[in-house]
């Protein structure tokens, strides 16, 4: 994803590349995360600081060791913790904007089945009053159980972002994602509203620290900028603080998506609607299936083994 990702197309390309030639084979047996750490061992030094590439190596080994155990990814990874979630909510997506479109825009995500609506909001696109009648303007005629998420992606202050929580408190905020910088989270502490952490867990040496934060309430996970193995590793460790674990994509393709699903329908403890839900960018063509997300408001295990592509979505993926 540009702007977001560290690594770009070339480098992610070139560090599968190398890493395809230095592998280990996959064992047959065994549990999963031990069989990708046997494959991977000896070529994750070739993916440090590609955690693209390296979610893309471990979504291929998923696929392949569930596909051998004629189970789906998600199956095969939650090994005997207990079942899988039958059916896992999922947020919508929308951009404060003005009033009449936001609240068109609202009446569509929750004539889909969807009561969790995520606002991707800044102080520059709209106020914090404005916002506040918006979001009230939603609950009166969509329902007083439609519930928000707002995510700021770091760009308020913590002075700013403790007001604009204040404001919003009584508006059926679930949690303020990232309210500021990663840096500034420790300073941030408990507020009106539960806050999440984002992209401050994509720093492998300070994730841990951050969501033991006082106010830290929530860790959002974008596999696609961690790797599974890594994203299920801070999953166990935030349920182990008793914080909630929420499953997010990053407007990735199909395969990628496919992936993210399985991750959140094998996470132990999952009880919050995910950001899974389609995205507009998956229509472009080839038109894949993804099974997991069908756009009906939820995420649902996929009837197939591995990813649950069938063979023509693969054969069309391949070109």
């Amino acid at each position: 994803m540009a702007g977001r990702s560290s690594e770009d197309l070339g480098a992610c390309a070139d560090a599968v590349a190398r890493a395809v030639k230095g592998m280990d084979d996959l064992p047959e047996s065994g549990p999963v995360f031990e069989c990708l750490e046997t494959a991977l061992r000896s070529v994750r030094v070739n993916l440090r600081g590609t955690p693209c590439a390296t979610f893309a190596l471990e979504t291929a080994l998923l696929d392949l060791v569930s596909q051998r155990r004629g189970v789906s990814v998600a199956h095969c990874a939650r090994r005997a913790d207990g079942p899988i979630v039958v059916a896992l909510p999922t947020n919508g997506v929308l951009r404060c904007g003005q009033r009449t479109g936001a609240m068109r825009d609202a009446r569509n995500l929750v004539a889909r089945g969807i009561r969790v609506i995520k606002w991707k909001w800044t102080p520059s696109e709209c106020s914090v009053a404005a916002l506040s009648d918006v979001l009230r303007a939603v609950r009166g005629e969509c329902g007083q159980d439609v519930r928000f998420r707002i995510d700021a992606n770091g760009a308020m202050s913590v002075d700013d972002a403790r007001r604009a929580m204040d404001t919003l408190a009584n508006t059926g905020l679930e949690y303020f994602e990232q309210p500021v910088r990663s840096a500034d989270l420790s300073r941030l502490g408990e507020c009106a509203v539960p806050w999440a952490a984002d992209e401050a867990l994509e720093d492998s040496q300070v994730a841990e620290s951050v969501l033991a934060l006082p106010g830290c309430a929530v860790a959002v996970l974008k596999p696609q900028f961690l790797g599974w193995s890594r994203a299920w590793d801070i999953a166990s460790f935030a349920r182990g603080l008793g914080r909630a674990v929420v499953v997010g994509h990053a407007f990735d393709g199909p395969v990628g998506l496919a992936s993210a699903c399985e991750l959140a329908l094998a996470l132990p403890g999952i009880d919050r609607a995910s950001g899974l839900d389609r995205h507009a960018l998956l229509d472009a063509p080839p038109s894949i299936r993804v099974p997991q997300s069908s756009g009906d408001g939820f995420v649902r295990p996929s009837t197939m083994p591995g990813l649950g592509l069938s063979a023509a979505d693969r054969s069309a993926l391949r070109g």
